[in-house]
């Protein structure tokens, strides 16, 4: 079996853990202003107004200014367990072949929902100048090229639940589009005649 590539939100959980995350053991008034503040500014990254990234950046320079990089690796890490992963996370062997796990959720939450022989490429953050930047964020194309760029050149079998995904849809002969517990299988001719063509990579 080929390399298998697997998004995270929504396509092993069954919902966004973005949201979750900045709220999780936040006082009342604090995840009232984080989701006033995470809703303006998704309308304006559905407006392309503004990137993905960039609204997380303003959540942490917002909502965590007072943390350093450690306590916020702290955080990350107690909110795994409140993570609900689907049927494809509890199914997948996790421990046979080459997996990839390539997302924009933080890595930190991300390293200790998989064994050690899973590739993890997610979301890293760094504190410079008294200011959150995200150092890397795999969203888009940049999920491809940061694959490329570590020598996987092509994929077995995506698994992802958006079509911002086409990028690594591109790269696979199998995808499969995962809403919830229910899978569609396609390979990319079938994928291209039912939604459409996917990008040259």
């Amino acid at each position: 079996m080929g390399t298998e590539v697997f998004d995270f939100d929504k396509t092993l959980t069954y919902r966004d853990t973005t949201l979750s995350l900045f709220c999780f053991r936040q006082g009342p008034l604090r995840r009232l202003g984080i989701c006033l503040c995470y809703y303006a500014l998704a309308v304006l990254v559905k407006l392309k107004l503004l990137q993905v990234a960039a609204l997380k950046e303003c959540l942490l320079n917002v909502f965590y200014q007072s943390y350093d990089e450690p306590r916020w690796q702290q955080h990350c890490a107690a909110f795994v367990p409140s993570i609900h992963t689907n049927q494809l996370y509890a199914q997948t062997d996790w421990l046979t072949g080459q997996k990839w796990v390539v997302s924009a959720s933080m890595e930190a939450v991300l390293r200790p929902l998989f064994p050690s022989n899973v590739q993890i490429t997610g979301s890293l953050v760094c504190k410079t100048g008294g200011r959150w930047q995200l150092q890397q964020h795999p969203y888009g194309p940049q999920k491809a090229k940061l694959l490329q760029a570590a020598g996987v050149l092509e994929a077995q079998r995506v698994y992802t639940d958006s079509e911002s995904d086409r990028y690594l849809m591109a790269m696979a002969n199998e995808i499969v589009w995962v809403q919830g517990d229910q899978q569609t299988h396609y390979t990319r001719a079938t994928w291209e005649a039912a939604r459409g063509k996917l990008p040259q990579i």
